[in-house]
């Protein structure tokens, strides 16, 4: 793994496959065949997040999902056009004027795709995200999220140990959709992070990024959205890129005496053989 880890779309999708349900993390469940992935759908759900009407050719989203994750095309015109600022503000008005129904379709995709009853995969998810968006020196102290519970930001991760999954996970995609979207910044962490693929398989996901620091948080799953819920973002003004502070990233190696179970491409053990840390802002000790 590289040490300036980057998190963005495509790495962000590759956690939500860590993350996924038996459906997904089997053989094929989202391999490559022919010209492209064979399961398009995870993808066009989060576009359609950002536009509810988006409707691209699903043989050209498949062709150019698997390009999009390892940043060699990370924009197409017609199947995800995130350079468009016109298609990245939708997401912004949305999230300010129909937030309660986003939020609601975000809940729908973490009950399509991902194993959500699992405690221990809500956590390695959530902390996988954290520990990305902490190690990535391109985004600044300042950059915002929602825990769930408040808004947070980047440079207060250590004093929090709660979230809840559906709104996190959401303003993270906002985050990285209108503020960081070009997946070719993020190749050299998407190669990290995945190992030797078969002719015509997607790779597996390797990274165990997150599974030490998930024994510190929780992670539960809301059970009381509703379109009412009132937006974190309505009264929010447009703010430029948050300001980059300087991050010292460090290497700190844990106890190689634990061992690794692997089920598709999940893994659920809770010791990783390396972690990742921001010494500066004091984050993601063990």
């Amino acid at each position: 793994m590289p040490n300036d880890v980057k998190l963005r779309g495509n790495t962000f999708i590759l956690l939500l496959l860590r993350a996924a349900n038996d459906d997904l993390s089997t053989s094929g469940g989202w391999g490559v065949k022919g010209k492209g992935i064979t399961r398009p759908g995870l993808f066009l759900d989060l576009l359609k997040m950002i536009k509810p009407t988006h409707s691209p050719k699903m043989n050209t989203l498949a062709q150019y999902f698997s390009a999009y994750l390892d940043g060699s095309r990370p924009d197409s015109p017609s199947a995800y056009p995130f350079y468009t600022p016109a298609f990245r503000d939708l997401f912004t008005k949305r999230m300010r004027e129909d937030y309660g129904n986003v939020l609601l379709e975000m809940d729908s995709f973490c009950k399509k795709y991902l194993d959500y009853k699992n405690s221990s995969v809500r956590r390695q998810l959530v902390a996988g995200i954290l520990l990305g968006l902490g190690n990535d020196p391109t985004i600044g102290g300042n950059a915002e999220f929602d825990s769930g519970f408040e808004k947070i930001q980047k440079n207060q991760f250590k004093d929090i140990t709660k979230f809840k999954l559906q709104p996190f996970l959401l303003s993270v995609w906002f985050y990285l959709v209108t503020k960081k979207y070009d997946a070719s910044e993020a190749i050299d962490t998407y190669d990290a992070w995945v190992g030797e693929s078969e002719p015509n398989t997607a790779p597996p996901i390797t990274t165990t990024i997150g599974l030490k620091y998930s024994e510190k948080i929780e992670v539960e799953f809301d059970e009381s959205i509703n379109p009412e819920i009132v937006s974190p973002y309505e009264n929010a003004d447009e703010e430029d890129e948050p300001e980059i502070i300087e991050t010292e990233v460090v290497n700190e190696a844990d106890s190689t005496d634990t061992k690794t179970v692997v089920k598709g491409n999940r893994i659920y053990q809770q010791q990783a053989q390396t972690i990742y840390n921001i010494e500066h802002i004091d984050v993601f000790k063990a």
